[in-house]
């Protein structure tokens, strides 16, 4: 099931960036591809299932960037990005010990951005965006080696399967983000950005009536590079 969603998303941004592609060549419009990694801040609003202390949690972002820029100012595009989201828990796990347990979400997502540009040699570009982000798995780790041994490995599995169990498969959210571009090249860009975001859907649902949320909202950074389509 989610290597049949992953591909209908890899199909849906294929679609996209073809047909935008395929206008005719102006002066007035440029296309850009590119790569670009970085990491992700995330936590989760209102987990009601999670009964020690939360904070945020670092995860990776790995995303590929389609973007057509039209009069040099107005942009339109879409990327693919694996997206590394979720929180972290402080067990108590005795009277003199709190663990840090790594709660993992590990999502496909596709986000559509409008922006207008500023700036000719270096972009700096304002965007709005919306985004579907596919479920992929769910990991529960300890943050760190040294506490392993206090746990079961039994537990991570259980935990993880539940989570599985109960998760949204499809999660709908919007964003904002700064965007940072300097024209090395004629070709080749330099792009890089800062992003906030919330989702609008409940990252998973036990069915208890009720209950409000959870959602992931959170923060990321990313830095790559564009190549200008001829």
């Amino acid at each position: 099931m989610i290597r049949k969603r992953f591909k209908f998303v890899i199909i849906l941004l294929y679609t996209f960036s073809f047909t935008c592609s395929a206008q005719e060549p102006t002066a007035q419009g440029e296309h850009y591809v590119g790569l670009y990694g970085g990491f992700n801040y995330s936590m989760l609003t209102n987990p009601l299932y999670y009964f020690g202390e939360i904070d945020f949690t670092d995860g990776l972002k790995l995303g590929v960037t389609y973007e057509y820029l039209w009069k040099d100012r107005f942009s339109v595009g879409a990327d693919l990005v694996y997206n590394q989201q979720g929180l972290v828990e402080k067990e108590m796990f005795s009277s003199e010990l709190t663990i840090p347990v790594t709660n993992r979400f590990d999502y496909f997502s596709l986000p559509i951005k409008f922006g207008y540009a500023f700036g000719d040699r270096l972009r700096i570009t304002p965007k709005l965006g919306f985004r579907t982000s596919i479920f992929s798995q769910a990991k529960v780790r300890v943050r760190r080696g040294e506490y392993k041994d206090a746990f079961e490995d039994d537990r991570f599995e259980d935990n993880e399967n539940l989570v599985e169990e109960y998760a949204i498969p499809a999660v709908y959210g919007g964003l904002i983000e700064l965007n940072f571009d300097y024209n090395l090249t004629s070709m080749f860009t330099i792009h890089a950005f800062i992003q906030a975001s919330k989702d609008f859907t409940m990252t998973y649902d036990y069915g208890e009536p009720g209950i409000d949320g959870p959602y992931h909202y959170g923060f990321s950074a990313a830095l790559g590079l564009k190549y200008r389509i001829q």
